[in-house]
């Protein structure tokens, strides 16, 4: 990809209700809010993948292969483009309040900081190991985007653009990601007679 796009567009090729877009025509949606304002999105795709993770069982205390059931969904071409412009717009301004709030080195959640886990995991025991004697907390919160309170997502995303309310088009954006609807790949790519194994052949179908 071209050095001069910028970082929010990125050229999808997966299978999905529309097709995918150039630079030109993702820009002069995503970055119109009157059209965004007025933008019907689609429903997401989702399917479920299962992987197999490493456990100790709480009886034997032996390790176990334990299953790991996780839900993926993901959006139209268009849709992926408007998301991917408003959540360079809201990181800006949460970036900026990690800083006010001097909590820059302390948040991790939602921040491309071009680091992985494993580095991220590496620095917290070397902290560990430089305070010496001190206790570690850890939590494994389940379903948390499933609970999530969305009246307080809302004032949190208004607070961050510095406004006491959405303005219209990044209220469009949040109603389509908290009243959203999904269709399933599988019963999908079978309505249409998609092979599952190789979808981008059956593309023009």
């Amino acid at each position: 990809m071209p050095n001069n796009y910028p970082s929010w567009y990125r050229r999808r090729g997966y299978l999905h209700f529309d097709l995918p877009l150039g630079f030109k025509k993702a820009k002069a949606v995503a970055t119109n809010p009157k059209h965004v304002e007025s933008h019907s999105f689609y429903p997401f795709i989702n399917y479920t993948i299962t992987a197999e993770k490493i456990a100790k069982d709480p009886g034997t205390l032996k390790l176990i292969n334990v299953q790991k059931s996780r839900p993926i969904a993901y959006a139209a071409h268009i849709d992926s483009h408007i998301y991917a412009y408003y959540s360079k717009i809201i990181s800006k301004s949460y970036e900026l309040e990690l800083n006010k709030r001097g909590l820059n080195d302390a948040v991790l959640a939602f921040r491309s900081l071009g680091k992985s886990n494993i580095d991220f995991a590496s620095e917290a025991f070397s902290q560990i190991c430089a305070y010496g004697s001190c206790g570690v907390v850890g939590l494994d919160v389940t379903g948390f985007f499933d609970n999530l309170d969305h009246s307080i997502l809302k004032d949190k995303w208004s607070y961050l653009l510095g406004d006491s309310r959405l303005p219209n088009d990044h209220f469009s954006v949040f109603k389509s990601l908290t009243r959203w609807s999904s269709v399933d790949r599988t019963s999908l790519y079978q309505l249409f007679g998609i092979s599952k194994n190789n979808p981008k052949n059956d593309r023009y179908r």
